[in-house]
């Protein structure tokens, strides 16, 4: 929650926007929009894609996958529009090897002609021919290769047959970089390919949000009537375009209102300690728009957990055989809210079920009934596909094992934060 200060301060910022109204060159078709955006809602559901309903699994194995999607509100796939900052401050060093190639960038002095030195930041030049920013040994590793790289991890971790991404650009101003498109390793290529280059002018989360809406307005219906709707900013440091600061951050609480209005949510992601000063900034958006804000301490920190950061507003997904009381194995849980698993099975009939239990506390429920028979491999063909499913369990345990332990480690990092703050 904000604090009286910063209810204080958004409401000179506010008051500010009043008195001094800026018209915004991004239009943005706000009826198609809210055609499009499912509405926020408790309701609690699970979509079951497999197993089917009396399957009779003949296997060596008694295991059976399953998987699915869940949420809460309509029953539909997601839009994702990622509002990347590439504002000057970004291109600082991040401190780590962020695209892993073993070198670790370092500033390096930049000598002038007579004899003097200095450090810059990394070795680009400004997009608009300003000069150069920063000379280092890795011109990668900066706060701005660590949202990309973060970036990319989420990707990784998306349904590409129902949640579709796009992305935007900023600093002073906000450019679309990727229309909305479901993944595949084109759109991986728009990020891995978003060239390193500074852009000056401030930090205008405004001109971000309304970009990102508009990229949702724009983008091409689906066969689902609705879909949940989404932005996430991620960011270094507060608004600061349009000029004063006070008039940059009431730009960004009226676009973030009109996010709000269209059924848009808005995931805030400050990164930095630097951040810290202005989270009640990003916390104002995300509450405007029912979502959540995530603080990140380092660049190390956004690579790590952005990828398993939970974009639904699920509390929790469990899965189980009831007829054995046991729990489902491997189970992984990804941001869009689709998951897979493995529940052991006993021989005959397994009643399976799977709760998707919403934050509000609702729950959805799904039931799958599943016959197993245990048969060992009859040829050469059926001990391969054992010997391949046998590895896919193991890799699928260490992810599983490797992403709760995060999901821990992440938690367990908030409690103290909070606890300190207190």
């Amino acid at each position: 929650m904000m604090s009286w200060s910063r209810w204080f301060t958004a409401g000179l910022a506010l008051l500010w926007l009043g008195c001094f109204p800026l018209r915004s060159d991004i239009e943005i078709d706000t009826d198609r929009l809210r055609a499009a955006c499912a509405p926020d809602a408790e309701i609690a559901w699970v979509d079951l894609i497999e197993p089917r309903d009396g399957l009779r699994h003949v296997v060596p194995v008694g295991l059976v996958e399953v998987r699915g999607r869940a949420g809460a509100g309509a029953p539909t796939g997601m839009d994702l529009v990622l509002l990347i900052d590439r504002s000057v401050s970004t291109f600082a060093l991040a401190g780590v090897d962020v695209d892993h190639d073993g070198v670790l960038g370092r500033k390096v002095p930049i000598e002038h002609e007579d004899g003097s030195a200095e450090s810059g930041v990394v070795g680009r030049y400004r997009e608009d021919g300003g000069g150069l920013l920063v000379h280092a040994t890795d011109e990668d590793d900066t706060i701005f290769g660590a949202e990309l790289r973060a970036a990319e991890g989420l990707l990784d971790r998306l349904d590409p047959t129902t949640t579709r991404v796009g992305m935007v650009a900023f600093g002073g101003r906000a450019k679309l970089k990727a229309k909305l498109q479901f993944p595949s390793d084109e759109l991986k290529e728009r990020f891995t390919g978003l060239r390193p280059l500074p852009q000056s002018g401030g930090t205008n989360f405004d001109a971000a949000i309304r970009r990102g809406i508009q990229a949702l307005a724009a983008a091409q219906p689906t066969s689902a009537e609705t879909r949940h709707c989404v932005l996430m900013l991620l960011s270094d440091g507060a608004p600061t375009q349009p000029e004063p600061e006070l008039r940059a951050e009431a730009r960004a609480y009226a676009a973030a209102r009109l996010a709000r209005d269209a059924n848009v949510r808005i995931y805030s992601i400050a990164v930095g300690e630097e951040t810290r000063v202005h989270l009640d900034i990003f916390e104002h958006l995300a509450e405007l728009t029912r979502a959540e804000v995530v603080h990140f301490a380092t660049p190390e920190e956004i690579m790590t957990f952005l990828p398993i950061l939970n974009l639904t507003s699920l509390e929790e997904v469990s899965i189980w055989n009831v007829t054995t009381g046991q729990r489902a194995r491997a189970m992984r849980m990804f941001p869009d809210g689709s998951f897979d698993a493995y529940v052991p099975l006993a021989p005959g009939k397994n009643l399976l079920r799977v709760a998707a239990r919403a934050l509000g506390g609702s729950l959805g429920v799904v039931e799958r009934t599943v016959y197993f028979e245990k048969r060992l491999p009859r040829t050469d063909e059926e001990a391969q596909r054992l010997k391949e499913f046998q590895e896919k369990l193991r890799a699928r345990t260490i992810e599983a094992e490797i992403t709760n332990r995060l999901h821990n480690k992440r938690k367990l990092s908030r409690e103290v934060t909070i606890e300190i703050e207190n």
